[in-house]
């Protein structure tokens, strides 16, 4: 865990689809109109925006976005910040939730740091094919995929809690 003053001055992130960068802000999934189009709306918070200081935990999470739709954006909290211990993949990175978020730029991320996160998210994909867990083909294992994912989310929610 950062310290405050590491935290205050710290370069904040935010990980999630391209689009949600409306006017120069990232706001809540609510206020943007995102929330139904997000496969894993029951897992979040759509009242608040997550940051990190963790640009590798951002990038996992742009690279959950469909279709390469993913960006990382360097962003500038705006609200209360509280750490939210449920959102941090595999026990990696610190996830915080704020207002709102001022993007002062898209971050410069290689190509090759989301194609490997999401082959990785891909390769979870294709296990869960071998092992039956769904047997759907194109968009349907598409959106099959995503509600796997967001059980398992839930799951380390709970967990956390």
């Amino acid at each position: 865990m950062k310290a405050l003053g590491q935290i205050d001055s710290a370069r904040w992130y935010h990980g999630g689809p391209s689009k949600a960068a409306k006017c120069g802000w990232i706001l809540p999934a609510d206020v943007a109109g995102i929330r139904e189009k997000n496969p894993f709306s029951r897992t979040y918070q759509a009242d608040c925006v997550f940051v990190t200081t963790d640009i590798d935990l951002a990038i996992q999470f742009a690279a959950k976005v469909a279709k390469k739709g993913g960006a990382v954006f360097e962003v500038q909290p705006v609200g209360e910040l509280e750490l939210d211990a449920g959102h941090a993949i595999d026990g990696e990175g610190e996830a915080y939730t704020c207002d709102r978020a001022r993007i002062i730029r898209k971050a410069n991320v290689p190509g090759k740091a989301l194609k490997r996160a999401r082959k990785k998210w891909t390769e979870v994909a294709c296990e869960m094919l071998r092992e039956g867990v769904f047997d759907e083909t194109g968009e349907a294992a598409e959106e099959r995929i995503c509600q796997v994912a967001e059980q398992l989310a839930e799951r380390r929610v709970a967990r956390a809690n």
